[in-house]
């Protein structure tokens, strides 16, 4: 994929700055009338940027919504995050890798460096923004810094601030792997990693919030669980097939940079767009983009209530906005897990796409 070396320093929202910043972005399709055709498409916390080949976004490909034959569909990674833009993983200008030396950055900060991609590419204005959890924290940034840039945005399960919820949760992430001696102060080994017991402890405890109710007992039946139920087992000791789901490692920890993931989880949880920008609700005010808030009623990370707030205030400024819940047993992240949960929203996202000239 593409990486786009920007032409000066970055300024950080922190106030440092990162030299020779770099951005790796997907692209599909053919750019139109200096981007009327252009969606961008903003990828997940830890997810890639290959949204057109990628099974998740199924409403993006050849014959869906966001047709790649029709649109020129964008992905832009952000910086410190699971991809090849400027992160813990990439080199300094030194040429050394940056590891635990890489600057706190911000979705700011990646927007902002996306936003000199975009213009490197001669793209004027874009058609739409698209994204969800951490994704729509991008959308709504987007929004922030360029008011007068897209005709649509949708965003999924998201908010204008980071719950404190997933604060705390970043929090015990942090920990476990900062308080091991694996980590080395951040000069671990990648060879290390599977025998990271502290840095696979977090990735249980991720399955813990990332799996809904329902997604657990779909994968673990209580019919299956008493055919194997083991009373004889101490009970200081591994039960059952679910502790080995929720303890075993993932196959590709070796991939999973620990320096990396707390850097884009640092991102997220500095994430408040009031804060970035005190004047946004004025800025606001000048907003043409037409706004799709898509919240899921069993989420209980980013609950209905966030978006509808948000949608209530966008009301009140004037701006054109749809509030529209959808219902999953998955929850958080349906939009890109239950297909059908979607299915009743996709003639209004259609239509607005269509109008959108």
């Amino acid at each position: 994929m593409p990486i786009h070396e920007l032409t000066k320093p970055l300024i950080l929202e922190s106030g440092d700055t990162l030299k020779d910043p770099r951005i790796e972005y997907s692209i599909a399709g053919e750019i139109k009338n200096k981007g009327k055709n252009v969606i961008i498409a903003c990828h997940t916390l830890t997810g890639g940027i290959d949204v057109v080949e990628s099974k998740l976004w199924t409403f993006i490909g050849h014959g869906e919504l966001i047709d790649p034959r029709e649109h020129c569909i964008i992905a832009l990674g952000t910086l410190g995050g699971a991809n090849k833009s400027s992160g813990p993983c990439t080199t300094d200008p030194g040429g050394d890798q940056y590891g635990k030396n890489f600057p706190t950055v911000t979705i700011t900060d990646s927007i902002k460096a996306h936003g000199e991609v975009l213009n490197a590419l001669g793209i004027q204005e874009a058609k739409a923004v698209i994204g969800g959890c951490y994704g729509g924290f991008s959308a709504y940034t987007w929004l922030a810094m360029r008011p007068e840039f897209f005709k649509l945005a949708i965003i999924f399960q998201s908010s204008i601030y980071c719950s404190a919820h997933t604060i705390a949760m970043f929090s015990v992430f942090r920990d476990l792997i900062t308080s091991s001696q694996k980590w080395n102060h951040g000069n671990y080994k990648s060879e290390d990693l599977s025998t990271f017991h502290e840095y696979c402890q977090m990735f249980a405890v991720t399955k813990l919030f990332q799996m809904s109710h329902d997604k657990f007992e779909d994968k673990f039946p209580i019919e299956q669980r008493r055919i194997n139920r083991n009373n004889s087992t101490p009970y200081w000791e591994s039960h059952s097939s679910i502790d080995e789901f929720v303890i075993r490692a993932p196959k590709d920890i070796a991939t999973m940079d620990p320096n990396t993931l707390m850097s884009v989880m640092r991102s997220e949880a500095l994430f408040d767009l009031e804060a970035s920008f005190p004047d946004l609700w004025n800025k606001w005010k000048k907003l043409k983009t037409k706004v799709v808030h898509l919240p899921c009623v069993e989420d209980w990370r980013y609950p209905t209530s966030t978006m509808q707030k948000i949608h209530r205030k966008m009301k009140k400024v004037g701006i054109k906005s749809y509030y529209r819940p959808t219902s999953s047993p998955y929850g958080h992240g349906s939009f890109l897990f239950d297909r059908k949960s979607l299915e009743r929203e996709l003639p209004l996202m259609r239509k607005l796409l269509r109008k959108c000239k």
